[in-house]
């Protein structure tokens, strides 16, 4: 009885998702271009609004000593992957980082990362923008690729309606300007559930390799939760047609992290 429910929801949904679009129209790629740079400039302007959050000291922060130090002391709750790409643009920067001996010790993180943020040789809005203009530029690359996935798969109207209900949907702004991990593993997540389904229409290696990349840096980006590990599960993905997985990847952009 599943199986002949499946087989019907195939039958059902097949004709939404036709053949891979080979290019993009002009006005759709313009389309898609205005709409990523009103969003940036959403982004970008609220960010330089509003004042730092606390973990977003403290993943900065971390990633910076990561690279700096090798020791992986700070903030040891999540994986590294995201502080260490957000803090990437401060070693072209260098802002100063020595913190006392007693809280380095103790791997005391909120004085660490207060110190580091607002006593140090430049400016903390100069440090914080730094991280948050990484994030903000995956959170446009998420919306950009989802915008292209849908356009191919799904037509170009389908393709730009998700782009506007994903870039401008409020919790989506809210996050995509703050170095946390919410945006970054939500990238990885949707990148490796997409790269998957192109394994399932072609095989080859080559996808099957970049969807285990993909799987493994978000894991690498935040603690596995049971969402994310129910997402990434190769044993369920290695069982899903193709449209059950369009209704995962559905399910990811819809609750994130």
């Amino acid at each position: 009885m599943m199986r002949r429910k499946l087989l019907l929801a195939d039958c059902y949904l097949r004709p939404l998702y036709p053949n891979d679009r080979d290019g993009f129209p002009l006005v759709y790629g313009l389309a898609v271009f205005i709409t990523l740079i009103i969003c940036c400039v959403l982004a970008v302007s609220s960010a330089v609004q509003d004042s730092s959050t606390m973990d977003e000291a403290v993943h900065l922060t971390a990633g910076y000593s990561y690279w700096k130090t090798g020791d992986f002391r700070l903030s040891p709750e999540h994986p590294p992957f995201a502080k260490l790409l957000a803090s990437l643009p401060l070693l072209w920067l260098q802002p100063d980082f020595s913190p006392s001996s007693e809280a380095w010790e103790r791997a005391d993180a909120s004085p660490i990362s207060s110190a580091f943020l607002y006593s140090n040789n430049m400016s903390a809005d100069s440090i914080l923008m730094t991280g948050r203009m990484l994030v903000i530029a995956q959170y446009l690359l998420l919306s950009g690729t989802l915008a292209w996935w849908v356009g191919r798969k799904a037509g170009y109207a389908a393709g730009f309606i998700a782009l506007l209900l994903f870039g401008f949907e409020p919790t989506v702004l809210a996050h995509s300007r703050y170095v946390t991990t919410d945006i970054p593993v939500t990238l990885f997540i949707w990148l490796a559930c997409i790269s998957w389904y192109s394994y399932l229409e072609r095989g080859g290696y080559w996808p099957l390799i970049r969807t285990g990349v993909l799987a493994g840096l978000a894991f690498a980006t935040k603690s596995p939760s049971s969402s994310t590990t129910r997402y990434l599960s190769i044993k369920r993905l290695s069982r899903m047609s193709r449209c059950r997985l369009i209704l995962l990847i559905s399910g990811v952009l819809n609750r994130g992290e």
